[in-house]
């Protein structure tokens, strides 16, 4: 028998894009406060999703000013102007040992080959086995990912947006839950460990060896009070944790 036939299945990891690997939502701020010289109203972006309901008149100056500085939140240049989140080059060379790598993002199907670029500029590219998108404009983000977990058997995720983390959770897919305040409110689950960014993820993998373990011994600490709503944070090879 082969050595390759030898190697052992991965699981699979689907990962987010935009507030997970890319800064999305402070360059949206920024751009915001840059253009318009305002305030940047924190329900401006409830739960991470632009709502046209909430404060009306700045969506509309929002999308504009945006348009200025950006091009459309469709167009390449609104994606190739964000900039990464920390440590995530490091983050994929450690997962690619432990999993098989999916892209599953809320973006549109149009915005393909731009993210594929971006991902490229960054050296990202070579950890990603496909990517997933939103294959019509008006298709709910629900729809779309979870399309994507099915089709490609995706058994882990990477997630900030908290709508998503407890429907993956709810649905057997164990998550790491991205900390930012928009899903700090999310239910404890053993199927939900919460981090402050995504390399604190690779490197609780990489601690525990295996992302079943990390998960494991998660759910044991959940049987502390204490341990309820902690954030962990892992430089380099030490742990500890921040309690929000």
């Amino acid at each position: 028998m082969s050595e390759r036939l030898l190697q052992p299945i991965k699981p699979v990891l689907g990962l987010d894009f935009d507030d997970t690997i890319v800064e999305t939502t402070p360059a949206m701020k920024a751009t915001f406060e840059w253009q318009y010289r305002g305030i940047f109203p924190s329900e401006f972006y409830e739960g991470k999703t632009p709502d046209s309901s909430l404060y009306p008149d700045l969506f509309t100056l929002y999308r504009q000013y945006s348009a200025a500085r950006w091009g459309h939140m469709r167009e390449a240049s609104y994606i190739t102007g964000i900039p990464p989140c920390g440590g995530v080059a490091e983050a994929l060379s450690i997962l690619n040992n432990f999993f098989k790598i999916h892209l599953n993002t809320a973006r549109w199907i149009d915005q393909g080959k731009v993210v594929e670029r971006y991902l490229d500029s960054q050296g990202w590219l070579k950890y990603i086995h496909s990517m997933f998108f939103r294959q019509i404009g008006t298709e709910d983000q629900f729809v779309a990912k979870s399309r994507a977990a099915s089709f490609a058997g995706i058994s882990y995720a990477a997630e900030d947006h908290a709508p998503l983390i407890t429907y993956f959770a709810d649905n057997n897919i164990k998550v790491a839950a991205i900390d930012n305040p928009a899903n700090r409110g999310i239910p404890n689950s053993a199927n939900i460990i919460r981090v402050q960014g995504f390399i604190d993820f690779a490197r609780a993998v990489e601690k525990h060896g295996d992302p079943e373990e990390l998960f494991k011994v998660h759910a044991n600490e959940l049987e502390n009070p204490a341990n309820l709503y902690k954030v962990h944070v892992f430089p380099g090879k030490r742990i500890f944790a921040v309690n929000i």
